[in-house]
């Protein structure tokens, strides 16, 4: 089991409090994971 909560504090500049709502920063790490590992060409291809 791997804790990525680290990565709040490495972003928590660029988020703001108004806007859409967006992806929790620790799933972005992770689909990005993904993608490398499984050498996966789009963020559209993984989300199929």
């Amino acid at each position: 089991h791997i804790d990525f909560d680290f990565i709040y504090n490495e972003v928590k500049d660029t988020y703001r409090i108004n806007g859409n709502e967006s992806v929790a920063p620790p799933i972005i790490l992770k689909m990005m994971l993904l993608l490398i590992f499984y050498n996966v060409r789009s963020e559209r291809e993984l989300a199929a």
